[in-house]
């Protein structure tokens, strides 16, 4: 018996004439149609046939009535025949904001699995029943340092049966002896392998390995969705991604969680990148902005989910089962989640494009209005079909028009990263509350991206991408002339680039969307992330040279961000533009 449900949320409509109502309707929609969502996905996965009461003036068509049938002259009016963004769309987006809401879960983990522990060093021969009555071990560990210098322990003596009180005459060892890391405090992978003093190098290259990972995804993932499609990748990643997680939290070798986090950023870059591309590519042009922009928030509120999580999980290895499980969940999707129609498009998959395009209208409630003929016009020709499937990242940079472009967009992405990353993982070592200092970091995005919907609708692009890498770039300049008591003056700072960064960053990723085509779009996207990646990786070692020059790593941020920010309004404008379909699209918006 087949299962009926009610389209009454499905004809919301979203105005883009009153843009403070718009986002708060299209925020709510989540809260509507959320029952609906999970009690048709889930009759769905388990086969059960799902139908839709037809709308006033609506009827459900077959091919019958093919020669009734509105003439489709291009991609962006076939994706909005079958409904704009009804029913289906909201279905779909809805599950992809979940998706990417814990994606940060993984992304941002090392600002605490990694975390740094109070530690103090032991000096030689140490025996802990020596210490004095009355005084605590750590207290009395804590006055054995040099001032400044927690790797270096000076020499006690005894004075009797207990040891001396230290004067600071008394001969310095290297912190060679053993280790003494806080209980007070939360574990860490630091506390764990012991990456303090001289295996310090050891904690940055642990952040980067996971960036490493992620760069390689980008590119491996970006060739894969390409050729194989979306709905695949996506699904094999977020599984992978899991399982590697799950794992790690069991196995007590440094090397082997090194090994293993690095695939999990092959993994979470892949997902998450496929999941992007589907949302994007599943609206309609008038969509796509305020999608982009949404994803981004879901992405800050899945950092503050992730900073509640870790301030009650303090155990690192129940910390990473925990941000690693509910990428599971997304395996009994797999029957919800479509591939992008325009891939299957761009791809020449007929059969399973109209089989689609006839679900999504029949969900949404709308006659089915695209024909046959006017599919196989939009679809590319045969023998442009085999050439597209030997494009590659060369034909991204073999033209000059094409390049300018290319390279313009990934070191953008480069600099972003630097900027974003080397911003937030800084939060847990700021002076403060590291778990609010973390949450205000995320905060700050919310505003940030819906910022960006009102600024991107009504100035374009390029103009506002500029002006939020310039005014994030600034303010990373000042902050170097600022005093650091009281501690709220640089993170006020930090959150206004923080900001800045976070508006640009969500804003790049548009473009990229908008600039690579179909047939190309996650290997550009893909790239952009590699480039990215590279930021991400240089980030943790940028901000190691605090030791030596304090002012070097925020000055290095701010000049970047200032000097890119120019050179994006060198790129097209592409608001409200058609999605490219083929390199010859590319070529004519770089023109």
């Amino acid at each position: 018996m087949p299962f009926y449900i009610s389209t009454a949320t499905a004809s919301l409509r979203v105005s883009f004439r009153a843009p403070t109502q718009n986002i708060l309707r299209v925020f709510s929609f989540a809260f509507d149609v959320s029952f609906e969502v999970c009690k048709l996905s889930f009759l769905e996965l388990f086969g059960i046939e799902v139908k839709c009461h037809k709308m006033a003036g609506d009827s459900l068509t077959d091919d019958a009535d093919a020669a009734t049938r509105t003439e489709i002259t291009n991609i962006e009016e076939c994706v909005s025949s079958c409904g704009e963004f009804g029913y289906y769309q909201k279905r779909m987006v809805a599950i992809l904001f979940v998706f990417i809401m814990f994606c940060p879960f993984q992304t941002m983990s090392m600002a605490f699995i990694g975390a740094n522990v109070p530690f103090f060093c032991l000096p030689p021969e140490y025996n802990s029943s020596r210490i004095p009555d009355g005084i605590k071990e750590e207290t009395f560990l804590s006055t054995l340092h040099p001032p400044g210098d927690f790797c270096q322990v000076y020499n006690v003596s005894l004075n009797g049966t207990y040891y001396a009180n230290v004067s600071g005459n008394e001969t310095i060892s290297a912190c060679n002896h053993g280790k003494i890391f806080s209980k007070g405090y939360r574990s860490s992978v630091v506390s764990e392998f012991g990456l303090v003093c001289e295996k310090k190098w050891l904690k940055s290259t642990s952040k980067s390995v996971f960036f490493a990972g992620r760069l390689v995804g980008a590119i491996v993932f970006g060739q894969l969705a390409d050729r194989f499609g979306r709905y695949p990748c996506f699904f094999i990643g977020s599984v992978l991604l899991s399982a590697c997680g799950i794992i790690n939290a069991f196995l007590p070798s440094f090397t082997v969680f090194m090994i293993l986090y690095f695939f999990q950023g092959v993994w979470q870059i892949g997902s998450y990148f496929c999941a992007y591309t589907i949302a994007i590519e599943l609206v309609p042009v008038k969509y796509r902005m305020p999608i982009n922009f949404l994803v981004h928030i879901s992405y800050a509120i899945g950092m503050m989910v992730f900073a509640g999580i870790a301030a009650l999980i303090t155990d690192w290895r129940q910390l990473e089962i925990a941000i690693s499980a509910p990428f599971m969940f997304f395996i009994f999707c797999w029957r919800v989640i479509p591939e992008s129609p325009r891939w299957l498009i761009a791809r020449r998959k007929d059969a399973e494009c109209k089989k689609l395009l006839k679900n999504i209208a029949k969900v949404n409630g709308v006659k089915y209005s695209v024909s046959d003929k006017c599919l196989e016009k939009l679809m590319p020709h045969e023998k442009l079909e085999k050439k597209t499937k030997t494009y590659t990242v060369v034909n991204l940079i073999q033209k000059w028009s094409l390049a300018k472009l290319s390279l313009n967009i990934w070191f953008n992405w480069l600099v972003n990263s630097m900027l974003y990353y080397g911003i937030t993982l800084n939060a847990v070592n700021m002076a403060g509350n590291p778990y609010l200092n973390f949450v205000a970091m995320a905060a700050i995005e919310i505003p940030a991206n819906a910022m960006c919907i009102l600024t991107f609708k009504y100035f374009g692009r390029r103009f506002p991408i500029c002006f939020y890498m310039v005014f994030g770039g600034i303010n990373c300049l000042i902050t170097n002339f600022l005093p650091q008591n009281p501690s709220w003056i640089p993170l006020l700072m930090a959150l206004l680039g923080k900001f800045g960064s976070t508006a640009a960053y969500g804003g790049i990723y548009l473009v990229a969307a908008e600039v690579f085509p179909t047939l190309a779009r996650n290997i550009g996207i893909g790239m952009s992330s590699m480039f990215s990646r590279i930021g991400g990786l240089l980030a943790p070692f940028i901000l190691d040279f605090t030791t030596f020059i304090y002012w070097l790593p925020l000055s290095l941020f701010g000049t970047l961000s200032i000097i890119f920010g120019l050179l994006i309004l060198f790129l097209p404008e592409t608001s409200d533009t058609v999605l490219p379909q083929t390199m010859e699209d590319m070529e004519k918006i770089s023109k």
